[in-house]
């Protein structure tokens, strides 16, 4: 392949794309079954979507923790993101608790950090209409 200055960029976008069709094959090759053939995925996606413990005596030290694990915040928003479209219709009302923590994600201070989270939900909501009333009505106080 020929590279140009700059040439890094086009490497490392067709990288991601080819990351990115290869997760949404194996979503759709897995089906139902993705999360229980697959826990490592379950843990990529869920675990780090997991807002940081709050700590009421220290309001410095909890934006400072929410700091450092934005990403992998990232990173976990990316995958469900690209996945989303190819999940299974049986999966997709486990994706509504992670729905809740997305929308942590989404009041972040780091503007990176809430377009992963707007990117994420949009693709999940395209993916199923009826989940995304579901999730207005659980994510309503």
């Amino acid at each position: 392949m020929h590279t140009t200055p700059g040439g890094n960029d086009q490497l490392s976008r067709i990288s991601r794309r080819g990351g990115e069709c290869a997760l949404a094959a194996v979503a759709r090759r897995f089906a139902a079954a993705l999360w229980t053939l697959l826990p490592t995925l379950w843990a990529l996606v869920g675990v780090p979507l997991a807002p940081p413990a709050p700590d009421p005596a220290a309001a410095a030290a909890a934006a400072a923790a929410a700091a450092a694990a934005a990403p992998a915040a990232v990173a976990s928003l990316h995958i469900l993101r690209v996945i989303a479209a190819s999940l299974s219709p049986g999966l997709l009302p486990s994706v509504v608790p992670l729905l809740q923590h997305v929308c942590y994600w989404a009041r972040s201070a780091d503007p990176w950090v809430r377009r992963a989270a707007a990117r994420s939900v949009r693709c999940v909501r395209a993916s199923s209409k009826h989940l995304c009333c579901l999730t207005t009505r659980s994510l309503a106080p």
